[in-house]
């Protein structure tokens, strides 16, 4: 072998021995990179997972193992029916479907029964593909808006409920109101709307002060609540005023439910005194609005009070 050839030879060993340290410094920067990537995906409060075609479970991250109650060994390679509760993995697949559907991403709100309690998630998925373009799963990054959701319903709850009694305010006992006419015009049923007023009630203030008053509203609210079905609504119109809708029922169905209530209350046991009250009962006419119904029934209430009160007039 000539000496030309032997310095060339040893030239293309200093080059394939420099593509080796070159080759070895990016795979340990690969490798470093991957571990941060990791590290990261690992580390993100929010739930995060990877399917593939078939729906199983490829990665998740440390905040969906402690959501889920799982952990990646237990996971991977399993479907979310195997996972979580039918009507949940069910949503989920469905929803999975629908984004390789679209090939896009899709925003979802998802709520999961978990065994220490409710969690809503918004979930963006989108879809996951190959160097040629094809869907090799799904993704998903979960925001938990649970602490959100639940300030909400505290918010709607305090928007359009009594302080005191818990039952609808009056704006939100009207807004029933007018969706219960809106439905009735729609599938012609009809309604009954029970009024009724505590007799008496200023000398209950005035004789055992108003914590005792309102000791008795709440007491009356719970009775009302009783006796009534779950269908049916109770509000707080005003003061010592309650109004109930009695839902698919006729006039005379309800002066029947409003004399129970009136034997409830004169039947029940209070702290302070013996209580009464005067009931107004109305039906639903199709030509009533909210004002003309409600002026009705507060009309035959005023005239259970003219005729001695503690009596229902319909």
């Amino acid at each position: 072998m000539s000496e030309t050839t032997l310095e060339a030879l040893a030239e293309r060993i200093r080059e394939l021995e420099q593509e080796n340290r070159l080759l070895t410094q990016s795979t340990n920067q690969l490798q470093g990179l991957e571990r941060y990537l990791l590290e990261i995906f690992d580390n993100t409060p929010a739930p995060i997972y990877m399917k593939d075609s078939e729906g199983r479970y490829v990665l998740i991250n440390k905040r969906f193992e402690m959501l889920a109650h799982t952990s990646l060994k237990e996971i991977i390679g399993k479907k979310d029916e195997n996972v979580f509760p039918e009507d949940i993995a069910t949503i989920f697949c469905v929803q999975d479907e629908e984004v390789k559907l679209r090939n896009r991403s899709l925003e979802f709100e998802e709520t999961l029964c978990l065994p220490d309690g409710k969690f809503t998630f918004i979930t963006v998925k989108f879809p996951l593909h190959d160097v040629n373009g094809k869907i090799l799963g799904v993704a998903g990054f979960c925001t938990d808006i649970t602490e959100r959701k639940k300030a909400e319903d505290e918010l709607f709850y305090a928007a359009s409920h009594d302080s005191l009694t818990g039952l609808f305010n009056r704006q939100a006992f009207k807004n029933l109101l007018i969706n219960e006419m809106e439905r009735a015009k729609r599938y012609d049923t009809s309604f009954s709307l029970i009024i009724l007023d505590i007799d008496n009630f200023k000398s209950i203030n005035d004789t055992f002060g108003h914590q005792a008053g309102d000791r008795v509203l709440v007491n009356i609210a719970e009775l009302l609540r009783q006796n009534v079905r779950t269908v049916d609504c109770v509000g707080r119109w005003g003061g010592e005023e309650f109004l109930i809708l009695l839902s698919e029922t006729r006039g005379n169905e309800a002066a029947l439910v409003a004399e129970k209530l009136r034997n409830a209350l004169v039947s029940h046991k209070f702290d302070e005194a013996v209580i009464t009250a005067s009931f107004g009962v109305t039906i639903y006419q199709r030509d009533d609005t909210p004002d003309i119904i409600i002026k009705r029934v507060d009309e035959l209430l005023y005239r259970a009070k003219d005729r001695g009160k503690n009596r229902v007039e319909a």
